[in-house]
């Protein structure tokens, strides 16, 4: 199969990482799985033998009919398609709107689209195991002082923690950058009240005005708003333990949330 540059394509070859990823998706034989990118269907081969279905999708009509060749499987179904453009109906519809795991080697120029996605979606995977660019994987693990935007978005809708790191060479063509296995198991709605998360979209609006400055102190940009006064902020992290000048990668998830409820503890 040849690599076609403008999929950013990279053929996993390492049976370790396969082997690491199978076990990071703790897949039952009562799993649905939606696979993203087989390939040449390496992964998809695997976990045909454990789940219940493996939805395969890739945009590249080449993978699709590698993969059908490489894995004969009544339990897999195979779709030439661009995830993105699957919608919750549809992913509903496939898996009979039952719980799904999501799983795939994510193209690292669309990672980004495919977190949006996917945390985005009504019906969303109970967990999910990716390969990413590791720089990107430490932005998701990151904690308190070295927290970013994406960091925020991503660890409000998930627990996030690392499988493993992957060289280079485990894919072909090897890529010019490393990466990492990740998982992220996501919160439900009533996990997301228990950690004080009633609104997250607003929340993440919140801390993109902080991160759009992000070497501006926080009661400077937040202290813009009209919700939120200088005063109420610096009570605010003073409650939480920071001094008055701090500034957002400062902050834990965590500390952001409580940080908006602080700050919006008076409003409906």
């Amino acid at each position: 199969m040849h690599k076609k540059k403008f999929y950013g394509q990279h053929f996993l070859r390492d049976d370790s990482v396969v082997a690491a990823i199978i076990e990071a998706a703790a897949i039952e034989e009562s799993d649905n799985v939606l696979e993203i990118g087989p390939g040449e269907g390496v992964l998809t081969k695997e976990l045909v033998l454990k789940a219940k279905k493996v939805l395969s999708v890739d945009i590249d009509q080449e993978a699709i009919d590698t993969t059908r060749q490489n894995v004969l499987s009544e339990r897999l179904q195979l779709l030439n398609q661009d995830v993105l453009s699957l919608k919750n109906e549809d992913i509903k519809r496939i898996f009979n709107d039952e719980p799904y795991v999501l799983i795939g080697n994510v193209p690292y120029n669309i990672t980004s689209k495919i977190l949006e996605w996917s945390l985005g979606l009504d019906h969303k995977p109970e967990r999910a195991i990716i390969m990413i660019q590791r720089e990107v994987a430490d932005r998701l693990l990151a904690g308190k002082g070295d927290m970013s935007l994406l960091g925020i978005v991503v660890q409000l809708a998930a627990s996030v923690s690392l499988v493993a790191h992957v060289p280079r060479d485990a894919f072909s063509p090897p890529p010019k950058v490393e990466s990492a296995v990740v998982r992220l198991d996501l919160y439900s709605k009533e996990g997301n009240h228990a950690r004080g998360v009633k609104d997250r979209e607003r929340l993440i609006r919140f801390a993109k005005v902080a991160f759009s400055q992000k070497r501006k102190q926080l009661k400077t940009t937040l202290g813009a708003l009209p919700s939120v006064s200088v005063m109420q902020l610096e009570v605010a992290l003073k409650k939480l333990g920071y001094i008055e000048t701090a500034r957002p990668e400062e902050l834990s998830v965590g500390d952001w949330i409580a940080l908006y409820s602080l700050t919006h503890e008076n409003c409906k």
